[in-house]
């Protein structure tokens, strides 16, 4: 919506869903050069939105229009802006290991996936990959993000404006975590994300 009656308001979306051709699933495939799909690791869904609102106080506004200028100064010519995206979480891949089960049934409490499910190749041993890279249900944690901003316009006279501006980043103080940790090596880490995103 194009700015008019005081606000405006933005909205995107993106849907994503991309596939790429490797040749490097395992070692047999890599030395055959034998090309298979692959879905991307990256999220699906991305949400942008921004707006602006102008207080409706104060002079040419719709309440208190012909108030006196002392108040105005005080009520009048507040602004608030906001700009809120979203994207879905990673899908993380994982290396050559030996599941069983289903990685995405008995996910315990704080994990993304269930880490019984892995289990390491045995040692000095060579075993051909047959895992996925990645499972269509194991999904990272998503970003969140709110960034605000507070303004108040003066009309010192009729050429010149200041501007007192406040702004928030991350105005709702939310921990946007990385993708979950799918080194089996890692111990207990091995299927929780516990450390900031980039």
């Amino acid at each position: 919506k194009r700015f008019s009656q005081g606000y405006n308001f933005l909205f995107g979306y993106i849907y994503i869903r991309e596939r790429s051709q490797i040749n490097n699933f395992n070692d047999l495939t890599q030395y055959l050069n034998t090309m298979q799909w692959q879905d991307s690791d990256q999220p699906h869904h991305r949400i942008v939105t921004a707006g602006t609102y102008e207080l409706p106080f104060g002079k040419n506004k719709h309440f208190l229009a012909s108030t006196p200028r002392v108040v105005d100064a005080v009520i009048g010519g507040w602004q608030i802006t906001g700009q809120f995206s979203y994207t879905s979480g990673s899908y993380p891949r994982f290396g050559n290991y030996i599941v069983t089960g289903n990685p995405c049934q008995n996910v315990p409490s704080g994990d993304y996936f269930n880490p019984a499910a892995f289990s390491n190749t045995p040692a000095n041993t060579y075993v051909l990959r047959t895992n996925p890279m990645q499972y269509s249900c194991v999904v990272g944690p998503s970003f969140q993000d709110l960034d605000a901003t507070l303004q108040k316009n003066f009309h010192v006279t009729e050429r010149v404006q200041a501007q007192l501006k406040m702004t928030a980043y991350n105005a709702t103080n939310k921990l946007n975590l990385e993708s979950p940790d799918t080194n089996l090596n890692g111990g207990a880490r091995f299927g929780q994300s516990l450390y900031q995103g980039a």
